[in-house]
């Protein structure tokens, strides 16, 4: 059933990602799930591979997955531009012809006039492109390009994650998962005295740091503690 509100595509996300593995069946949902709810009435999702081809993973109808086939044959149209810039690709009826020739023009033909192409990360690789098909032209509202870019992370996660893990590899992550909690903490401490705050305070500043800096939290936090180290190892003047 598809996904009436954004939370509850969200939620329905989640338990795919939790559930045992159907990559196709899983795709399709969430493809259906982003149609919907940005004005859609088809979505497709194109993946690179290793050698620089590009292979259809999932469509949510027959005239979407000739069009994405038929993109995959040509190398060009909103998905390939999508994967090899990066970023948002947007077309409405007067684009579609003129930037993509034959492709283009088959989906005016297709009946669409207007597509929106999402790429697809992994970490900071372009793994992909979610493309959405609407027979509206208007543009996406305000938040649409916000929404469009989640259910294309979601789609990364779908495809990324390991098969059926056990219980016991989650267990191990976990304890994993507390031994980094450690370390955050241990460098919370660090910042509290360095900075003569309190350890509230210390906490927002290692959250604004690894933010600021784009890195894991775990990752800001160890090199903190390495830093203290090193002064703690650095002769002192008598």
């Amino acid at each position: 059933m598809t996904a009436q509100t954004l939370a509850q595509a969200y939620a329905d996300a989640a338990q795919r990602l939790a559930g045992r593995t159907d990559v196709l069946g899983n795709a399709v949902a969430l493809l259906q799930d982003a149609a919907a709810l940005l004005g859609g009435e088809a979505a497709g999702l194109l993946v690179r591979r290793a050698d620089g081809g590009l292979e259809l993973v999932a469509c949510t109808s027959h005239r979407a997955t000739e069009l994405e086939l038929y993109e995959k044959q040509e190398r060009v149209g909103p998905c390939v531009e999508a994967i090899s810039t990066g970023r948002l690709v947007a077309a409405g009826p007067d684009d579609l012809a003129a930037r993509w020739d034959g492709v283009g023009r088959a989906v005016l033909d297709a009946g669409y006039r207007r597509v929106e192409a999402f790429p697809v990360f992994w970490h900071e690789d372009v793994l992909g492109a979610l493309n959405v098909f609407r027979t509206s032209d208007d543009p996406l509202p305000p938040d649409g390009e916000r929404t469009g870019a989640t259910f294309a992370t979601m789609a990364a996660l779908l495809l990324a994650r390991p098969a059926d893990l056990s219980v016991g590899t989650v267990q191990q992550q976990v304890l994993e998962a507390l031994e980094s909690r450690v370390v955050v903490e241990q460098a919370k401490g660090v910042l509290s005295y360095l900075w003569k705050v309190d350890m509230e305070q210390a906490y927002r500043l290692l959250v604004q740091a690894a933010a600021d800096q784009g890195r894991p939290l775990t990752e800001v936090a160890t090199r903190i503690l390495r830093d203290a180290s090193r002064r703690e190892d650095e002769p002192r003047e008598p």
